[in-house]
């Protein structure tokens, strides 16, 4: 019986045929796959005001013991939280330009507080305030100066007195005080008379009817203030 056979160039054909069919069919495939994931765009940056508005929390704590001392008395607990809070702050925010723009504007509303602390002398809360001006603008000498007539206002004595002595002989009279030295604390008792200079005060007079006593702070020439005694 005799076998039917293709033609060599027939056989390369349908082979060839095949070929383009799987290569069809592959593309084929290839095109129904589902794309892959696309990555979602970046969020946009937060705008420098909304940058701010999460930073004005941590000035809240300063700027309510400046309007209120007796409901928020300063303290060094309230100092550290605002300073700890401002650095952080910076650190977050420093790199990018809508962050420096809000930065800037929060060192503006501490302008406000060291002004108003400043015309209040309050002078802790005043210094915390210039170390947090400080922090978000390293490098400044805007405040120095300020900065060091709060130094010396923090440096003066605290003094109270005590009573009054008459001293019929010498027609003068004693003003009997205690002072407390600043920064140490250390508590020295005095007996002056007005004129007399003691811990870099001076007792310029004694007000009304020995009511109190008038000093003056040396460091600062013309700075006076009242003492009077206790009721």
């Amino acid at each position: 019986m005799r076998k039917c056979s293709w033609p060599a160039r027939w056989r390369g054909f349908a082979a060839t045929s095949v070929g383009l069919l799987m290569v069809i069919l592959c593309l084929g495939c290839q095109e129904q796959a589902p794309p892959p994931p696309s990555t979602p765009a970046p969020a946009p940056e937060p705008s420098p005001e909304k940058i701010k508005s999460e930073i004005d929390p941590v000035l809240a704590p300063m700027q309510a013991s400046l309007a209120n001392p007796d409901a928020v008395p300063y303290s060094d607990e309230l100092k550290n939280a605002v300073l700890g809070g401002l650095q952080t702050a910076r650190t977050k925010n420093q790199a990018s330009e809508n962050g420096k723009q809000a930065l800037a504007m929060v060192a503006r509303d501490l302008e406000t507080i060291i002004s108003n602390a400043r015309d209040a002398k309050r002078w802790k809360l005043l210094m915390a305030a210039i170390e947090g001006y400080e922090i978000l603008s390293p490098g400044t000498t805007k405040m120095n100066r300020l900065k060091e007539r709060a130094q010396l206002y923090l440096s003066r004595p605290i003094v109270t007195l005590q009573g009054f002595m008459k001293d019929p002989e010498r027609k003068d009279t004693y003003a009997f005080l205690e002072v407390k030295l600043q920064p140490s604390n250390e508590v020295k008792a005095v007996q002056v008379r007005p004129g007399d200079e003691f811990f870099g005060l001076r007792f310029v007079d004694i007000v009304g009817d020995n009511k109190g006593v008038r000093l003056e702070y040396l460091a600062i020439p013309g700075d006076t203030w009242e003492v009077m005694t206790r009721r």
